[in-house]
């Protein structure tokens, strides 16, 4: 049950907060390009997520084993999205869209 809280809480704020994170990534001139394809792979995971937990629940995998199956790609998308933010916090993007350190 904490897991399926967990990824109910967490997994959609990844993705608002992508939105927010690319913005600050990305030089202006690749910025819509940038959160397109980021946006455009969540949305593939979104398709395959399902589909992977149907072939596991057909290989007679237990819930409970498919859940924690789960909870690993939410896990590194957590990583990534902190160390992307860490690594933001020493970027400065001026209103041209170019980045200093």
């Amino acid at each position: 049950m904490l897991t399926v809280f967990a990824t109910g809480l967490f997994v959609p704020g990844i993705q608002i907060a992508l939105n927010g994170i690319i913005a600050l990534y990305y030089p202006t001139f690749v910025r819509s390009t940038g959160l397109s394809w980021a946006i455009g792979v969540g949305r593939i995971g979104s398709v395959v997520g399902p589909l992977f937990a149907g072939l596991l629940l057909s290989w007679h995998w237990t819930p409970s084993e498919v859940l924690s199956a789960a909870a690993l790609p939410a896990l590194v998308a957590t990583v990534a999205a902190l160390t992307m933010a860490k690594m933001m916090k020493s970027r400065v993007v001026d209103a041209g869209g170019h980045v200093t350190t």
